[in-house]
């Protein structure tokens, strides 16, 4: 097989494993409608699940902010688009 293998972070070769950081990863999840109805309860769950949280909504940020901040305060990074 000649294609090449992706590179993932900690690829430098350390010269041992306690000269690698080890980062945690989250999973991310883009959720459509995301600030009320369906959407929400898939983000809740989603948040307290550990995700971190991208929202899309057609309404501004400053109409669903007490909502977000619901979402965060299960934990969660959240961005709203």
């Amino acid at each position: 097989n000649d294609l090449p293998r992706p590179s993932g972070r900690g690829d430098q070769n350390p010269t041992s494993t306690n000269d690698m950081k080890q980062t945690e990863r989250r999973p991310i999840a883009f959720i459509t409608g995301g600030s009320r109805g369906i959407g929400y309860g898939i983000a809740r769950h989603l948040a307290t699940a550990g995700f971190e949280l991208a929202i899309n909504g057609m309404r501004p940020e400053a109409a669903v902010r007490e909502t977000l901040d619901g979402l965060r305060a299960l934990g969660a990074e959240v961005l709203y688009c």
